[in-house]
């Protein structure tokens, strides 16, 4: 990560007093997906995930949307086409999945405590 966008994270992360407790259920809940199984999953990553599962992610995490765009490689351009449009494409969803996997097992890993697993 560069020194930017570490910085930028930092600036964005939840105050250290405020402690969020959340649990996730699943796969991509984080985004607001509900996904049965791995197939289905799959199949809603190659459609492309609409531009409020970036949101949603947004909210649960309270990391900036243009920070969550940075990391996931749209540009800022690129990004208010995306809100337009109100749908990713296919790649971008992908990556979003893995970003909130990520976040969800940090979550699980700092027993639900938001702040620490963003930190």
């Amino acid at each position: 990560m560069s020194e930017a966008t570490t910085k930028a994270w930092r600036a964005a992360s939840p105050a250290a007093g405020s402690r969020r407790v959340m649990r996730f259920r699943g796969r991509g809940a984080s985004l607001g997906l509900a996904a049965s199984n791995a197939a289905e999953l799959i199949q809603q990553v190659e459609r492309g995930f609409s531009f409020a599962a970036l949101q949603t992610l947004e909210f649960n995490s309270g990391l900036a949307l243009s920070l969550l765009a940075s990391i996931i490689g749209i540009p800022e351009r690129t990004l208010a086409r995306r809100k337009t449009a109100g749908k990713l494409a296919s790649d971008e969803s992908e990556r979003l999945l893995r970003i909130s996997n990520l976040f969800e097992k940090c979550v699980e890993l700092f027993e639900g405590d938001v702040a620490a697993a963003v930190n």
